[in-house]
């Protein structure tokens, strides 16, 4: 098998930026139900469904929530974690999660997931939305620790 770096330009490198720009555009109204969207879904789940998710991943100690966005999974999840780092593409969002979520107990990190590596380990990690063929998608947690 050959080397992930030796394979063609696909375009995906145009793709990924794509997705941070629409994020980081969105950003400012992405989670204001009181403002119009052309989008068919606005991507928001119900408090009650995510708290349900997150209460039956029930993740403890050092938890990673990678593509936190503006943060609809990152407040319940800092109800389980000893500590909660939430990373994201989208600088904007970030911006979004912090102001949404408000505790300074959440550590930050702007990355690109395709080409970070964390720098400490974790004991869960949750994956809760992530883009796919323009539209979000809700994933059910694993309970896997990675």
């Amino acid at each position: 098998m050959s080397d992930v770096n030796e394979l063609p330009d696909d375009g995906l490198d145009d793709l990924l930026a794509s997705q941070r720009r629409f994020y980081d555009l969105r950003a400012p109204d992405f989670a204001d139900v009181t403002k119009l969207t052309d989008r068919k879904h606005r991507g928001l789940m119900p408090t009650t469904e995510v708290r349900a998710i997150v209460d039956d991943f029930a993740p403890r100690g050092d938890v990673l929530e990678l593509a936190c966005g503006s943060g609809g999974f990152t407040r319940d999840l800092l109800r389980h974690a000893h500590t909660l780092t939430a990373v994201d593409g989208s600088a904007r969002m970030l911006e979004l999660n912090r102001d949404i979520v408000g505790d300074p107990a959440v550590e930050y990190r702007h990355v690109d997931l395709f080409d970070w590596s964390p720098d400490r380990t974790y004991d869960a990690v949750f994956f809760g939305f992530w883009p796919l063929a323009g539209e979000t998608h809700a994933t059910p947690a694993s309970k896997q620790t990675v």
